[in-house]
């Protein structure tokens, strides 16, 4: 049988595990979220019969990317205050 303590350390470990989850999963529907927004505004800024190349859709992409690194913790707390 685990002590109070093994106990206590799985619980705090599970619940980090958690919290990781969870913010994988917020981060997951905020790029979605952003690249379907910029992908959008760019198809918008087009001429008729124009498409997004390839290299315009990476560089959507990588512009998402490089904005949740830089904003990882705003976008967590907002959400978490969203969400209340």
């Amino acid at each position: 049988m685990k002590s109070f303590d093994e106990w206590s350390a799985w619980e705090f470990t599970r619940a980090d595990e958690s919290r990781e989850m969870r913010n994988a999963g917020i981060i997951g529907w905020w790029k979605g979220k952003k690249i379907a927004d910029l992908t959008i505004a760019v198809a918008d800024s087009l001429l008729p019969g124009e498409t997004m190349t390839d290299e315009e859709r990476m560089h959507v992409i990588r512009t998402v990317d490089t904005m949740a690194e830089e904003q990882y913790e705003q976008i967590i707390r907002e959400w978490e205050i969203a969400n209340l």
